[in-house]
């Protein structure tokens, strides 16, 4: 159940780049998801949703990721 839950909800946030519920539901249902999903869908989302609060949290979120499997 759990992967049938990721893969519903980054097809919505994929299909949605356009809006700000894509890169919440990203934040709040794919939190633990593999940093290359998140990475994919932070790198669909348009340029508005990227500057908006949700996707600037998103953005922070993966480069903390990252940051923290380079150690």
């Amino acid at each position: 159940m759990i992967r049938r839950k990721y893969l519903y909800t980054t097809n919505f946030a994929l299909s949605n780049s356009d809006s700000e519920a894509a890169a919440y539901i990203a934040l709040t249902e794919l939190y633990d998801a593999n940093i290359k999903l998140l990475d994919t869908i932070n790198k669909k989302l348009s340029m508005v949703v990227k500057n908006s609060t949700y996707g600037k949290r998103l953005d922070k979120y993966i480069s903390k990721i990252k940051s923290e499997e380079n150690k």
